[in-house]
């Protein structure tokens, strides 16, 4: 298992604990000046509106840095208003209510489950948990009682499908070492999954709501790398600025460990993950197909249409490495047996060159033209390729000049950025 970047839980904590470090060193000249808020609106939004303005707000803080509690909190306390308002109006029978529709609902419990990230800071363990626990319960609380105004929702479904996958790494697992045992503390994480995924539906969302489902399965496959990695944190932490690959030794857990069955099935979460996220990628193209928005609109959907086809094909060249394992091993190893794990020689070819070649034409979706580094993703996915193919054929050798062209290109536009990467592939070739 090679190292890989941290997950939600972890990440989410370090990427806090730098930005509260240099909000300490900045505080001398920014601690008595108001925070200026910039609201995203559409053009025909109704400014007067109070639920307008709130998902104006929402929107600008999903598309900031993130890194600003205060913002968070002034989300939830003009939740609050709102809800204090529309009970107060429905008193009155002379007065029109606010009609709180799902957005509000769903704004509500993502605001108060993105507050806990913040909370994952708190020094006291028993008080830490216990914080994170309330913020979640509140979330998934409110959740609920959207779906009992509006139970066909998509967008309120979609929302408990977020709060449960950010919940499991960053209360849960946070809570587990490699020698924990099931208590009552820690609930069943492998029916935790499989509700997140049996009510994350996109069958019918809008497409404004494409980028969130994308963040929802970002998540999950956050949550899937940390299960993954259990009990390698440091290891990894230790390696994440680190250019080497090294493969981790296998971790086992004790049949009573929470996560040990959740470990046995992550090849069908993994799987699950692919088909939604190629599900989001069909409509996203779909919707491309149209030419219906406006030009800042249709970047937006651009970029995310490039990011869904990069994330699905490290994801395929994921499913391929153990194919791509036994098959080097098979090929090039000496003394090597006849299969290994019920593979043999070819058949193992015939898996890895099967998904590696989806990962390629999803890296090749991904490609831009303002970003060279989508063009190097394309060509080392087209390196591993080629490394599958017979030693010196035909398909090998067109793989390689292809992933050299791209690298070339890559590096003129660079001034040389991946110098390392061309001259680790053409080295190769002369090794040959």
């Amino acid at each position: 298992m090679a190292k890989r970047p941290l997950g939600l839980g972890k990440s989410a904590q370090q990427k806090i604990k730098k930005q509260k470090a240099q909000a300490t060193n900045d505080n001398t000249s920014t601690a008595d000046e108001p925070t200026q808020i910039q609201i995203q609106l559409d053009s025909n939004a109704d400014l007067d509106d109070e639920l307008t303005q709130l998902n104006g707000l929402w929107n600008s803080y999903v598309d900031s840095e993130r890194d600003d509690e205060l913002i968070l909190n002034g989300i939830i306390h003009e939740c609050d208003r709102l809800l204090r308002s529309e009970q107060q109006k429905e008193k009155k029978s002379d007065t029109k209510p606010i009609v709180l529709t799902d957005i509000f609902h769903s704004i509500y419990a993502l605001a108060l489950s993105e507050l806990t990230i913040f909370k994952s800071e708190e020094d006291d363990e028993k008080k830490r948990f216990k914080l994170i626990a309330d913020f979640f319960d509140s979330a998934l609380e409110r959740v609920q009682l959207g779906l009992e105004k509006y139970p066909d929702s998509p967008l309120l479904r979609l929302t408990e499908s977020k709060i449960i996958f950010q919940r499991i790494p960053l209360e849960y697992i946070a809570q587990l070492n490699t020698g924990s045992k099931n208590k009552k503390t820690i609930p069943d994480i492998k029916k935790l999954l499989k509700r997140g995924e049996q009510v994350f539906d996109i069958d019918n969302i809008e497409p404004k709501y494409f980028d969130l489902a994308f963040q929802i399965l970002q998540s999950f496959n956050d949550c899937l790398d940390i299960i993954e990695n259990f009990g390698h944190e440091s290891e990894i932490e230790e390696g994440l600025d680190s250019d080497v690959d090294e493969d981790l030794e296998e971790i086992e857990l004790d049949e009573s460990h929470p996560l040990y069955e959740v470990k046995k099935q992550l090849d069908e979460h993994y799987q699950w993950l692919r088909e939604k996220l190629e599900q989001l990628f069909l409509k996203i193209e779909k919707e491309l197909e149209k030419e219906t928005e406006e030009k800042e609109d249709r970047e937006k959907i651009t970029y995310l249409y490039a990011s869904v086809a990069k994330t699905i094909g490290e994801l395929y060249l994921k499913a391929a490495e153990i194919y791509s394992h036994i098959f080097t091993a098979l090929a090039y190893e000496d003394d090597a047996p006849k299969d290994i794990d019920g593979f043999d020689l070819k058949t193992s070819q015939k898996k890895a060159l099967e998904l590696t070649s989806k990962a390629v034409n999803y890296f090749e979706k991904a490609v831009r033209k303002d970003d060279p580094q989508t063009w190097v993703d394309h060509a080392e996915a087209i390196i591993d390729l080629g490394n599958l193919y017979d030693y010196k054929s035909e398909d090998q050798e067109s793989s390689y000049a292809k992933a050299e062209s791209l690298l070339e290109k890559a590096n003129k536009a660079t001034n040389g950025k991946y110098k390392d990467v061309l001259d680790k592939l053409l080295s190769n070739d002369d090794d040959e």
